[in-house]
């Protein structure tokens, strides 16, 4: 399954895919990127410090979008009794 959540309010689908596929016996791994517009919005933070942006930072900056949305995965899945690590 390959998804771009729009916004945390999708993420119920996200769990119900998952649940599906661990349910059956698989193992599921499940990539998680940025929700909706996030990176957009940190790449226009960035810009507004510096017209050059160091790539570390930057990095470092996107990488926040990820574990917002790994953390709110998790959530979602401990609520439905799905294990993640």
């Amino acid at each position: 399954m390959t998804s771009v959540l729009a916004s945390p309010a999708h993420l119920a689908d996200a769990v119900h895919e998952i649940y599906r596929w661990w349910r059956s016996g698989d193992r599921v791994v499940a990539v998680v990127s940025a929700i909706g517009a996030t990176t957009d919005r940190l790449l226009r933070e960035a810009e507004q410090l510096s017209a050059r942006p160091d790539e570390e930072a930057t990095a470092e900056l996107l990488a926040t979008g990820e574990a917002e949305s790994v953390a709110l995965l998790k959530l979602a899945l401990a609520k439905a009794g799905i294990p993640s690590s």
